[in-house]
């Protein structure tokens, strides 16, 4: 090589080296980002969501952060059921254009998130973001490349399914109709591997999270302080806490706490109440330490649950409904946002705006000042060499059904005739045991309406009657609040109701089940008293065609309702059978031995030859009650 050449060569090599350099340092300055996602909290389970004195449930710090430092998105929605909120707010779309919209992932569903679409989480490392993920994954575990760390996140401690023991992390599974005893095992996994030697056995599952949480982050203060481009990348934070989930789990001073109060002897109750109560001391910890290391200023902190509260357990009031059911109260839940990179005129305000989880991957990508560029999950197990997935490297790109709310987040923006009578919520769409054209929940601005009894609940000889106000301080007072705008919805919508009955309002007991379904104005009857379709037949066909539209760009669902597609078998999944540390869930299949991936999307040329052996490779069939596993999700 000549002097020359030599020169040119080192020419492009130091451009390619300050190219880099810039590029790591135009994100160093990036914000932060903590999403903190907890597990079946009602919205009366908090004392920030009400203006009445609604709860004894105790979060003095989370309460203090929420009303002085955070914004509090008042009309933040969810999915029913925890497997397709965490499907939504990681990919961006409803979980029904991914075959998660019907029932939760358990250990012997050989199924989960599909890789032919992007994750925040890969969009996140390839603009050079740190990915990490603490706590409940519940989005599939039956390859290596259904996992986390094959997800985009560059580091995983927590477990797979959707709930374990809160002190010997093992979770175990049923055959329903089976007389044998279950299959259980630990479920607890550092990156791709079990937690063998993990010193959190026997330790509280909030207390271990929190415990891991505040090492994660001590270690990103550390690097962030170094201030050398190639260490101070900022961060991405899934930190998926496991409270207040079952098995009915607390500390014995957190569960005295609550021996006095109105649910004396409901004890799945109490124990509801003591593991919510963890997780704000929990919180505590880790929001102090993140202020005191400096990391505040920089980072943008989200806290809020992934659906509704469980029937007769969590507290949904005034709200109709609970988890597993599309009314109100299983679908919107308590969220706020806060950081010291919110902007400081929005900390202690409340914004309306309707949202939901769908929407946070555009809104974190543009509050992190990153384009989005729909960058799909390649990365293959293998112990030798960095193998990458091109199987669905030809496959069309899904749009996001998520919008970018930032600028309504940080105050920066207004738009109140578009979310009073144009933004547009999916909340639920399911197929499975539907007797209608098509069944859902789907909110246009300020109306809401929910067709099918799959929609509502599956529970037998359900009306839909659900308005619980056990557990509230003052049940008058959540009724008064129902009806407060009762004067003006007559005027508004030329309706009599008759004074001398406290329950005038209500004309929509059963609705859910007839071809016409049932319409809401949800501005002025938040509770879901008054049916409207009569009132408005044109709006009601409007609502339906829509969802017969959603349903037409529909994928199969995956599971049967309540999880009873064809299951995998016992020789397929029981560790003592199939994994290399026999006390431990493991992953079960080889990646090229998934065949759903191909079917999903109509995309597998060879699909329509492979009918004949569905049965064997127990992936499709035709539904059925699996009792057991559908009273799980309760």
């Amino acid at each position: 090589m000549s002097t020359l050449d030599a020169i040119k060569v080192a020419a492009v090599m130091l451009h390619a080296m300050n190219s880099f350099a810039s590029e790591q340092a135009s994100i160093a300055s990036n914000p932060n980002i903590i999403f903190v996602l907890v597990d079946d909290w009602g919205i009366n389970d908090v004392a920030w969501t009400q203006e009445w004195d609604n709860t004894d449930v105790q979060t003095p710090f989370l309460s203090d952060l929420a009303t002085t430092e955070s914004v509090i998105l008042s009309n933040y929605y969810v999915e029913r059921v925890c497997t397709a909120s965490r499907a939504s707010f990681l990919t961006g779309r409803y979980p029904s254009r991914l075959g998660l919209q019907a029932g939760v992932l358990h250990q012997n569903q050989p199924f989960g998130l599909t890789r032919q679409v992007s994750m925040l989480s890969n969009e996140f490392q390839y603009h050079g973001y740190t990915t990490h993920i603490i706590g409940k994954w519940h989005l599939g575990y039956q390859a290596y490349e259904y996992t986390p760390v094959y997800r985009g996140f560059d580091s995983f401690y927590g477990f797979y399914n959707g709930g374990a023991d809160y002190y010997t992390h093992q979770s175990s599974i049923h055959y329903d109709g089976d007389t044998t005893p279950p299959i259980l095992a630990t479920d607890l996994f550092i990156d791709d591997k079990p937690a063998v030697y993990s010193p959190h056995d026997g330790i509280y599952g909030v207390w271990w999270q929190r415990d891991e949480a505040l090492k994660l982050l001590q270690l990103k203060a550390d690097e962030q302080k170094a201030g050398t481009v190639s260490n101070a990348k900022p961060f991405l934070f899934y930190f998926a806490l496991q409270a207040s989930h079952n098995p009915r789990q607390a500390p014995d001073e957190y569960n005295a706490l609550y021996y006095m109060s109105k649910d004396t002897g409901n004890y799945d109750r109490i124990t509801m109440k003591a593991q919510t109560t963890t997780v704000d001391d929990a919180m505590k910890d880790i929001v102090t330490f993140i202020k005191d290391s400096g990391l505040w200023d920089n980072t943008l902190l989200v806290f809020g649950s992934d659906n509704g509260g469980k029937k007769t357990i969590g507290d949904n009031a005034p709200y109709r409904g609970y988890k597993n059911t599309s009314w109100e109260g299983g679908v919107r839940v308590p969220l706020f946002v806060t950081g010291g990179y919110l902007n400081e005129e929005q900390k202690g305000t409340v914004n309306d705006y309707t949202m939901h989880i769908v929407d946070w991957y555009p809104t974190l990508m543009s509050a992190a000042g990153l384009e989005v560029n729909y960058k799909r999950s390649t990365r293959l197990h293998s112990t030798v060499e960095d193998l990458r997935d091109n199987r669905w490297i030809d496959t069309e790109e899904m749009e996001l059904d998520g919008i970018d709310m930032w600028q309504y987040i940080q105050g920066e923006q207004s738009d109140d005739d578009y979310f009073e009578n144009e933004r547009e919520i999916l909340l639920d769409l399911n197929e499975v045991w539907c007797a209608h054209s098509s069944c859902g929940a789907l909110r246009i601005g300020r109306f809401k309406y929910i067709r099918g009894n799959n929609i509502a609940t599956l529970l037998p000889d359900y009306d839909g009657s659900d308005w619980d106000r056990s557990f509230v301080f003052d049940a008058d007072a959540a009724e008064t609040w129902c009806q407060a705008h009762k004067h003006e919805f007559e005027v508004q919508h030329a309706v009599t109701f008759d004074e001398t009955s406290v329950h005038a309002m209500i004309n929509s007991i059963g609705c859910q089940s007839t071809d016409k379904g049932c319409l809401f104005d949800l501005d002025l009857d938040p509770c879901e008293y008054y049916d409207l379709s009569e009132v408005y037949p044109e709006m009601v066909t409007k609502f339906q065609s829509r969802l017969d539209e959603f349903q037409s760009e529909a994928t199969v669902a995956l599971m049967g309702e309540n999880n009873a597609n064809e299951l995998a078998p016992k020789s397929w999944i029981n560790p003592r059978m199939v994994c290399a540390n026999t006390d431990f869930w493991c992953p079960y299949q080889d990646y090229e031995k998934v065949t759903w991936e191909a079917k999903l999307y109509g995309n597998d040329p060879d699909a329509a030859d492979n009918d004949d052996d569905d049965e064997e490779d127990g992936q499709t069939g035709t539904p059925s009650l699996n009792v057991f596993l559908y009273m799980c999700l309760w």
